[in-house]
């Protein structure tokens, strides 16, 4: 009997191999993360915990999907040839619970452009493109699963299909960062703190924004550029970065609390009045307490809101 031809899949099935193990690192930082929000935020609104939650339990479940896929393809179909041609149930399950967590993340910060800029029609926009990337993700899936074989990267269909799901993505994550951002900067005032505060948001905002959008192109590169599954490393870790990219907003509120408690004393009555009027505009309620003891209250309102947004 000839010894069957053996076939070098490095970057094939090795990249299914290198984006479970990236996942799973990036998985692990959000588990500590939920945790930190859970035990320091649990007084937060209950439409926002269970988004937490929904959105943190899905890319879970993504990463299962991509453990099973990794075993799949490099344990159980060890040396079926056959069997390593065809897409598994669980890569397609992956693409999918993508389209979910890109949408269920993206609506939320839609919603703090809304509070942000009080324009409708600017987070309408930007909520379209999000749904535009939701409606392309499944299209994408439904080519993946009506084909059931790898051979499918290298169709016409999906050719088209799956970078405008990344490009649409990318401008979406750009716009939605860019609208908070415009938001933000209304607020600078001549005051130090709140302009500390602004700079950090902006900053926070432009990174995630920029990493998601740089993930998403750099996957439509190396998909169009080389015909293996190199691609499937940053496809394994953009849901990841959706995930990380919420819990870190909510959770940097701390640390924005402590800073401003150590200025806190330094905080004058006018700036607490710039910053009562950023409150409201945020969506926040009430009235923030203008006594001296708590003069931090009106800088830390901006920081809560923001990220309840």
């Amino acid at each position: 009997m000839e010894p069957l031809e053996r076939r070098d899949i490095t970057l094939t099935y090795g990249m299914i191999e290198l984006g479970m193990a990236l996942a799973m690192f990036l998985t692990g930082i959000a588990t500590l993360q939920i945790w930190n929000y859970l035990s320091t935020y649990y007084q937060d609104s209950k439409l926002l915990i269970s988004t937490v939650i929904s959105v943190y339990v899905m890319d879970s479940v993504h990463t299962a999907f991509l453990l099973h896929a990794s075993f799949h393809y490099l344990v159980q179909s060890f040396g079926d040839y056959e069997a390593l041609n065809a897409v598994s149930w669980s890569i397609e399950a992956c693409v999918i619970m993508n389209g979910f967590i890109a949408f269920a993340v993206q609506t939320f910060y839609c919603l703090r452009v809304h509070r942000l800029l009080k324009s409708n029609t600017i987070a309408l926009l930007c909520w379209l493109l999000v749904v535009a990337r939701f409606v392309l993700n499944f299209i994408e899936s439904g080519t993946l699963v009506r084909s059931g074989q790898w051979k499918v990267t290298e169709t016409v269909a999906l050719k088209w299909q799956l970078p405008a799901t990344l490009v649409v993505g990318a401008v979406s994550d750009i716009a939605i960062a860019a609208s908070i951002c415009i938001g933000l900067l209304r607020y600078r005032s001549g005051f130090s703190s709140t302009n500390r505060l602004v700079d950090k948001l902006i900053a926070y905002t432009v990174g995630s924004g920029l990493l998601t959008a740089i993930m998403a192109i750099l996957e439509t590169i190396l998909y169009l550029s080389m015909d293996n599954l190199v691609f499937f490393v940053p496809f394994s870790a953009v849901a990841k970065l959706f995930n990380n990219s919420l819990l870190a907003s909510l959770n940097e509120r701390e640390q924005n609390r402590n800073l401003l408690s150590m200025r806190g004393a330094r905080t004058s009555r006018a700036e607490i009045q710039v910053t009562i009027e950023l409150h409201r505009s945020t969506g926040g309620h009430g009235e923030p307490d203008l006594e001296l003891a708590p003069r931090v209250d009106g800088l830390r309102s901006l920081d809560d809101e923001m990220s309840k947004a």
